[in-house]
């Protein structure tokens, strides 16, 4: 297994994997505009998206979004979305795109990574923190609809 880089030739095996995810989260299917989310995202240089594989095949995905802290003056990254393939060893594949982000924000010499994760998941609040990532409780987070 490898973890690289995603670029835009890499959609046509990241958008399967990326839907997946999302109907995984409930959400109605549509390969087009998640291509397109997806392709946007690497054309503006909004995301670094990691992709796990073996021989051609996608087992995964981490994307890692910029977010600045002014208090800090420094940039953090935000991985909101990741996802493994069903069948794969999970675990393996989620550990192996972390590492690679961890490179990722050392190469860049930023801060660091902020996990967000739906509240009902406690299977992966144990398996992060089995990684040495530590629950943050020092904010309050709101949401407004527009």
């Amino acid at each position: 297994m490898r973890v690289i880089k995603a670029a835009r030739r890499h959609l046509e095996k990241l958008t399967p994997l990326f839907e997946q995810y999302r109907q995984s989260l409930g959400q109605r299917p549509d390969a087009t505009q998640a291509e397109e989310f997806l392709s946007q995202r690497l054309r503006r240089s909004e995301a670094i998206i990691l992709l796990a594989q073996r021989n051609d095949d996608a087992l995964g995905f981490a994307i890692m979004y910029p977010i600045f802290s002014a208090a800090d003056l420094r940039q953090d990254w935000l991985i909101s979305d990741m996802f493994t393939s069903i069948g794969e060893r999970a675990e393996d594949v989620a550990e192996e795109l972390l590492q690679e982000a961890q490179k990722q924000v050392r190469r860049q010499n930023h801060k660091g990574i902020l996990l967000e994760i739906r509240r009902n998941s406690g299977y992966s609040a144990r398996f992060y923190q089995k990684l040495d990532f530590e629950p943050v409780d020092r904010t309050y987070r709101y949401w407004q609809e527009r």
